[in-house]
């Protein structure tokens, strides 16, 4: 039994309270699986969640995109992504909702002890990065709409993450201090062009053939994950 992304949390906390409740029936399950889970809390890199706010204020009411930027705008807000996130925009640090994720937790014994437990991640497993260098101009806009904007990987120490601004409006800086420059760790999200002509990021479709160099949103840092997890779990449920 597992699951994807917070996914593996839900499974993971239930899975724990089972054997901790005597009131609950027997969980019957040999193997924990999760996949690309924020075990160690979610990265929504701050500029991406400034920007999905300032675009939610300014264009929130539009007829087409409105309904979109409103729906970002919540998800990044909802109970869930503050129980996830490492770093929320709203609190440096952990939110009162994380810490009371991880009170309720630690009550069911953090994890489930009665089961054999295998974590996969969309990182490599040598731990290389994804060629993003910290700091960097991930995306830049001058034009009709917005005026000099652009959102920055992250990088470490005191620094200016985003510059927002309608062409007609006053600039609004989103800075950060003491956050890790984990853009660039290995299924990061942010991405550069490849070879291949994969835009990176946030350009058009990749080249046809080819996936996608932005598969993860969680970042495998610390992370050393094998094929061999993947196929042992494979086997594991067939097994079953």
């Amino acid at each position: 039994m597992g699951g994807f992304s917070m996914g593996g949390l839900v499974t993971r906390y239930a899975l724990a309270k089972m054997e901790n409740d005597p009131v609950l029936p027997d969980h019957e399950t040999s193997l924990y699986f999760s996949y690309d889970t924020p075990h160690q809390g979610a990265w929504f890199p701050v500029a991406l969640q400034a920007f999905t706010h300032f675009a939610t204020d300014n264009w929130g009411d539009a007829p087409l995109l409105g309904p979109i930027l409103r729906q970002f705008s919540e998800l990044l807000n909802s109970l869930a992504a503050k129980e996830m996130a490492r770093w929320h925009i709203g609190k440096v640090g952990d939110t009162p909702e994380r810490v009371a994720f991880l009170k309720a937790l630690d009550e069911v014994g953090s994890w489930p002890q009665n089961v054999r437990k295998i974590g996969v991640a969309n990182g490599v497993d040598t731990g290389a990065g994804n060629g993003v260098e910290a700091g960097a101009t991930a995306v830049k806009c001058d034009g009709d709409t917005l005026h000099d904007t652009w959102l920055k990987t992250q990088a470490q120490g005191d620094q200016e993450v985003a510059r927002l601004q309608k062409t007609d409006g006053e600039p609004v800086s989103v800075r950060t201090s003491g956050l890790p420059d984990i853009d660039g760790a290995p299924g990061g999200l942010f991405t550069v062009p490849s070879p291949a002509g994969d835009t990176g990021s946030f350009g058009p479709r990749p080249v046809p053939g080819q996936p996608p160099a932005w598969l993860c949103g969680c970042p495998a840092r610390g992370v050393r994950v094998s094929r061999r997890a993947a196929d042992e779990a494979r086997s594991s449920r067939l097994a079953r």
